[in-house]
């Protein structure tokens, strides 16, 4: 994939700000079906989906693989190595993590009143309030992100999100294909072609839908 185009950050921003414009149940319940989120890019056909158990297991085993190879590379340190290199330098990544935590929780209180609140300038104002904590959340998360890019943990998360989104990624074949086949194919051949492509309209799309197919999970 390139990173030319846009940074991390710009990514994260777009994903986030989707995200909160599709919070709703009632929108997640119109857009997700059968553990299915079908999408558009460019006038082309896209779907994200619930992995299968044997998708999983493959997901797994390629972490497994990546972690033993980042243990072997020095220019990689555990999370927890790193946090105390960067507490000794004034810098401390735990109470970024649990401001982190705070802002959720004040985002789910804010949440109940909004679902409780009729009147349209109090919504207005709250749904407002649950944006910027979000934007607040983000910009620690994206912080902490980069102070821990050297990180064996958080390079291995990323991998793993990035090789489920080339796992469950299809596009629709409008050709003739076998009866008893799908029009739904798998969008990349393999990983390699997966990460090499420029198309990153599509891997934001990817990710935030496959955001809310975790989100509407986690709801039930």
């Amino acid at each position: 994939m390139s990173k030319e185009k846009k940074t991390k950050e710009e990514l994260t921003k777009e994903v986030t700000e989707q995200l909160a414009q599709l919070n709703e149940r009632e929108q997640l319940e119109g857009l997700i079906k059968d553990n299915k989120i079908e999408f558009e890019v460019d006038g082309k056909k896209y779907r994200v989906r619930k992995p299968t158990q044997g998708e999983r297991l493959a997901v797994q085993k390629a972490r497994n693989k990546k972690y033993i190879e980042l243990l072997k590379d020095d220019s990689y340190m555990l999370k927890e190595q790193l946090v105390e290199i960067y507490k000794k330098k004034g810098i401390d990544i735990e109470e970024r993590e649990l401001k982190i935590k705070d802002l959720t929780y004040e985002i789910e209180d804010i949440q109940v009143k909004l679902d409780n609140t009729v009147n349209k300038d109090s919504i207005k104002v709250l749904k407002k309030a649950i944006d910027d904590k979000r934007q607040e959340q983000s910009k620690i998360s994206i912080g902490i992100s980069e102070l821990l890019e050297a990180c064996i943990e958080v390079e291995l998360l990323e991998f793993g999100n990035l090789y489920l989104i080339y796992t469950i990624l299809e596009k629709f074949y409008d050709g003739k294909v076998i009866e008893g086949d799908s029009n739904w194919i798998k969008c990349f051949k393999n990983y390699e072609e997966f990460l090499a492509t420029e198309n990153e309209e599509l891997v934001l799309q990817a990710v935030c839908n496959l955001s809310l197919l975790i989100y509407k999970q986690d709801m039930k």
